[in-house]
């Protein structure tokens, strides 16, 4: 854990929020929370203390008359209101987090042959020249080398 300044679960929410420029799923504040060491909870159910702390938040603010800094949008995803992140943006940021879930699950389910000639491949697609790929060895690690020329100036 970082060694951040500990605050309120709605404050890191809001920082998590504001880090990453696009509404999110409680689950995902909480994970991102912990992982910065923003805030702190004994809950056993620490992403369920984050959801009933936004809602809060919001509910004590219209109660106040306050401006809001959160917003729900549906099936537990929160934005902030001062950059509201509309339909599509909340539809495209979990579009690509699942195709990166299935992409590194495949991933996993490679044999280390499959995911060297799969490193060769995108070696390839990155522009990189005279591209080999070597024999399997007892590691059973990634052996695969290529040149990428950057503007004829340097070469890697």
């Amino acid at each position: 854990m970082a060694a951040n300044k500990v605050m309120s679960i709605a404050d890191a929410a809001e920082k998590v929020l504001a880090a990453a420029g696009i509404p999110m799923h409680y689950g995902d504040i909480t994970e991102r929370i912990q992982q910065e060491g923003f805030a702190v909870s004994a809950s056993q159910t620490p992403a369920i203390s984050v959801y009933v702390c936004i809602r809060a938040d919001i509910k004590q603010r219209t109660q106040n008359g306050q401006p809001q800094r959160f917003e729900f949008l549906g099936k537990g995803n929160f934005g902030l209101t001062a950059s509201k992140g509309d339909a599509i943006t909340l539809k495209i940021a979990e579009h690509n987090k699942a195709t990166m879930e299935a992409l590194v699950a495949k991933m996993h389910g490679l044999t280390p042959a499959e995911f060297e000639a799969l490193v060769g491949e995108i070696l390839a697609l990155l522009g990189f020249e005279d591209i080999l790929v070597t024999k399997i060895t007892k590691d059973g690690g990634i052996d695969a080398h290529g040149t990428l020329n950057v503007q004829d100036a340097l070469k890697f």
